[in-house]
């Protein structure tokens, strides 16, 4: 007999632990699904970067458009921050000196699709964002420091 504040109440233990033990697989299979939804709950994806903290590097100017593209092999990802200027080399066209301004990233660091943005020129990005989803190969140009 259990006594809470005043307030008498009978539990029969037995009679709870037998019906927790016919129903093993059944508590079992809830507290599975409780733990995966806490698990999944407690992945957060990472929070957006304000644009008032966005680098001069990572700005579009008045006549660039931004082009997402798919990155070929996707491991090179990893080597290329905001800021760069690489060449990307598709099939049968180049497209010079276009400027990363954003890498999507998962939950888990950059997205399994190897997507950058690039900021291009107008005239370039129709043609670039036509064999964006191709892959495109990536050369890295140089950083040049004024």
């Amino acid at each position: 007999m259990i006594s809470f504040l005043g307030y008498q109440r009978h539990l029969d233990l037995q009679r709870i632990r037998h019906t927790l033990s016919r129903r093993r697989r059944i508590v079992a299979a809830v507290l599975a699904g409780i733990g995966v939804i806490f698990l999944i709950s407690s992945l957060r994806a990472p929070a957006p970067v304000a644009l008032e903290n966005a680098s001069p590097d990572t700005v579009l100017l008045a006549d660039e458009v931004a082009v997402p593209v798919v990155v070929r092999p996707g491991v090179v990802v990893g080597a290329l921050t905001p800021g760069m200027t690489i060449d990307l080399i598709g099939d049968g066209h180049t497209t010079r000196e276009a400027r990363i301004i954003r890498i999507p990233v998962s939950g888990f660091g950059p997205s399994s699709d190897a997507v950058v943005v690039v900021a291009v020129p107008q005239e370039q990005g129709l043609t670039l964002a036509s064999h964006a989803s191709s892959g495109l190969g990536v050369m890295i140009r140089p950083t040049v420091s004024e």
